[in-house]
């Protein structure tokens, strides 16, 4: 994702790719308000996605962008039907997005997402593939029957030693579904 945002800013902004990385500041290399703003715009475009306006005034790196780019991917992917609304409050340091009827747990939010488009796009992993709604909480129910099968049950302590990606998220849904302590 980073590469795409610093691919689609050095031709809006007109910078060479070479000074533009995570930590690359806005304001140091003499990006306006006005310029972030297109290029959030054009951003908006090419993934589908909704920047607030609270949310671009505030952006002060690359990183910044691509962090925000990707809250509202991940947002979407897993709440498409519910309006996002930046709301006054802050949490972890930033401004909390929220959305009506918001689903009571993790487990409500996956299996929301899978009843409402099961063939949309959850995961795209490193090597292009894409898995779908459906296939991720496939993979879910199969890793929840496994740990099942080990001897664990509702209650256990379970530790998972993974990187973040598929196989964390797929661990942290099957220890829910299979009421563990992860």
């Amino acid at each position: 994702m980073l590469q795409r945002v610093v691919a689609t800013a050095a031709v809006l902004l007109e910078l060479p790719v070479e000074v533009l990385d995570e930590a690359a500041d806005f304001e140091e290399l003499g990006v306006d308000s006005l310029a972030r703003v297109e290029l959030a715009l054009a951003l908006e475009d090419r993934y589908d996605v909704e920047l607030p306006e609270e949310v671009v005034a505030v952006l002060a790196t690359i990183g910044d962008l691509v962090d925000a780019v990707l809250d509202q991917l991940a947002v979407l992917a897993v709440a498409p039907r519910y309006p996002l609304s930046v709301v006054s409050e802050t949490w972890n340091g930033g401004p909390a997005l929220s959305y009506a009827g918001r689903p009571p747990t993790v487990l409500d939010v996956l299996d929301r997402a899978v009843s409402d488009d099961p063939y949309r796009v959850l995961f795209l992993l490193p090597d292009g593939t894409s898995l779908m709604r459906r296939d991720v909480a496939d993979l879910v129910e199969g890793a929840s029957r496994r740990l099942r099968a080990e001897g664990l049950s509702a209650g256990d302590v379970v530790a998972v030693a993974a990187r973040n990606g598929l196989e964390l998220a797929v661990a942290q849904f099957a220890c829910a579904r299979a009421h563990l302590v992860l």
